[in-house]
C-alpha cells in the first residue's frame, strides 16, 4: 500500500511540474505573441509614418486588387474622402473628382497589376493652369500588388519652359544685331566705292549693334551672377546716400533730366549690400529716363515709417498698361518691342532690380497710367 502512495506522490509531484513548465511556455508564448504585435504596431506606424512624410501622394494596392493604404496627400489630389477609397477594390478610383488624375491613375495600377512591370505616365491637369503630374506604377513581388505615386512637376516643368524661353529669347536677341552687323560688313564687302558719309553711317550702325549686344550679355551675366551668389552679406547702410549716388550717377549721363528728392530723414538706416542696391536704383532710373520725353522728369521720394521704409520713383513717362505691371519684372519682357529696341532695351534691366529686391526680401511692385507716368514702389523692412 505505500508503495501506491508513493507512486501516487510522484504522480501528483510530475502533474505539478508538468502544468508548471506549460504554465511557463503559455506565458513565453504570451510574451512572444505581445512582442510580435508590438512590432506589427511599430511596423505599421512606422509605414504610416514614412508614407504620410512623402512629398508624392501615395497608395499601395494588394494582390487582390484592393487598395490597402493610402496618404492624407494622394486623397486631396484625388479629391476623395478615405472612407470611400480604403478597403475598395482600385476601380472605385471613378468616384473620385478629379477625373484628369483618377483615371490614368487606375489604368496604370491595372496595367501593372496585369504586366508585373513598373509603368509611368505624365498627366495634366487643368489646361488653363497646367498643373503636371508624373504617375509612377511600380509592382510589390511579395505581395503581388502595386505602389503607386503622384507627384506634382509643375514647378520643374515651368522651371523647363522659363529655360526655354530664355534661350528663345536670348537667342533671338542676339540674333538681331549679328544679322544687322553681317549685313553692313557684307555691304562694305561688296560695295567698290563708298561715301565718306555713308561709310560712317555704316560704321555708327555697327558699332551701336555692337554696344547693345556687349550690354545684353553683360546684363545676362549680372542676373546669372546675382542668381547664384547665394545669401547676401547684409550690412547696415544708409539709403539716402545711395539714392543720392544713384542720382548723381544719372544726372552725370543724362545732364538735361531733373530730380526731384524728397526724404523725411536725413538718414535712413537699412540692411543691405550697398553695390547691389544702387546698381537696382540705377537699372529703374533708367528705365524712367528711357521711356519719358526729354528732358525726363523724375520724383524720388522715402518714407520711414515704424515697420518699414517705404520708397517710391515716379516718372511722367509713356506708362505701363494695367495687364504689364505684374509681368514688366520678367526677364525679356517688355511692352512694346519694337519701341524697346529701337532704344537699346532687352527686357532684362528690371529683372535684374527684382532679383536684388528679393535678396533683400523687399517687396516690388509698379503702378502706371499709359501717358501720364509711372510709379515704382518699393518696401523695405526696417532693421
Amino acid at each position: 500500500m505505500e508503495y501506491i502512495y508513493i507512486l501516487a506522490g510522484c504522480l501528483i509531484v510530475a502533474a505539478l511540474l508538468y502544468v508548471r513548465s506549460i504554465r511557463k511556455s503559455f506565458a513565453e508564448m504570451s510574451d512572444r505573441a505581445a512582442l510580435f504585435a508590438k512590432g506589427a504596431d511599430l511596423l505599421r506606424a512606422e509605414k504610416r509614418a514614412l508614407l504620410e512624410n512623402l512629398e508624392e501622394g501615395a497608395l499601395t494596392v494588394d494582390g487582390g486588387g484592393r487598395i490597402s493604404c493610402v496618404n492624407i496627400k494622394v486623397l486631396n489630389l484625388l479629391g476623395i474622402a478615405q472612407d470611400r477609397i480604403l478597403g475598395k477594390e482600385y476601380r472605385e478610383l471613378d468616384r473620385a473628382s478629379v477625373k484628369e488624375l483618377a483615371l490614368p491613375s487606375k489604368k496604370l495600377i491595372e496595367r501593372v497589376l496585369n504586366e508585373k512591370e513598373r509603368a509611368h505616365s505624365h498627366v495634366v491637369v487643368n489646361e488653363l493652369l497646367k498643373m503636371h503630374f508624373e504617375l509612377i506604377a511600380i509592382p510589390i513581388p511579395q505581395a503581388e500588388g502595386v505602389i503607386l505615386l503622384l507627384k506634382d512637376c509643375s514647378n520643374e516643368q515651368k522651371i523647363l519652359e522659363v529655360g526655354k524661353e530664355f534661350i528663345a529669347n536670348a537667342s533671338h536677341e542676339l540674333r538681331t544685331p549679328l544679322t544687322i552687323i553681317r549685313g553692313f560688313a557684307e555691304t562694305l564687302k561688296d560695295l567698290e566705292e563708298v561715301s565718306e558719309g555713308m561709310y560712317e553711317s555704316i560704321l555708327e550702325k555697327i558699332i551701336r549693334n555692337c554696344e547693345r549686344m556687349e550690354s545684353l550679355v553683360k546684363n545676362l551675366l549680372t542676373l546669372a551672377d546675382i542668381e547664384n551668389s547665394g545669401p547676401l552679406s547684409l550690412a547696415p547702410c544708409d539709403l539716402v546716400a545711395l539714392l543720392d549716388e544713384s542720382c548723381g550717377q544719372i544726372i552725370a549721363i543724362h545732364p538735361e533730366i531733373h530730380i526731384e528728392q524728397f526724404y523725411n530723414e536725413d538718414q535712413i538706416i537699412i540692411l543691405g549690400e550697398e553695390t547691389l542696391l544702387i546698381l537696382a536704383f540705377i537699372n529703374i532710373l533708367k528705365n524712367c529716363v528711357k521711356y519719358s520725353p526729354r528732358p525726363a522728369q523724375i520724383k524720388v521720394t522715402i518714407d520711414s515709417r515704424e515697420d518699414e521704409v517705404y520708397l517710391q520713383i515716379e516718372d511722367k513717362g509713356v506708362g505701363i498698361p494695367e495687364g504689364s505691371w505684374e509681368r514688366i519684372f520678367d526677364r525679356f519682357y517688355t511692352v512694346d518691342k519694337t519701341h524697346s529696341r529701337r532704344l537699346g532695351g532687352a527686357g532684362i534691366g528690371l529683372s535684374i532690380v527684382k532679383i536684388i529686391m528679393d535678396k533683400h526680401d523687399a517687396k516690388i511692385w509698379v503702378t502706371s497710367q499709359p501717358g501720364v507716368g509711372t510709379t515704382f514702389h518699393i518696401s523695405f523692412l526696417r532693421t
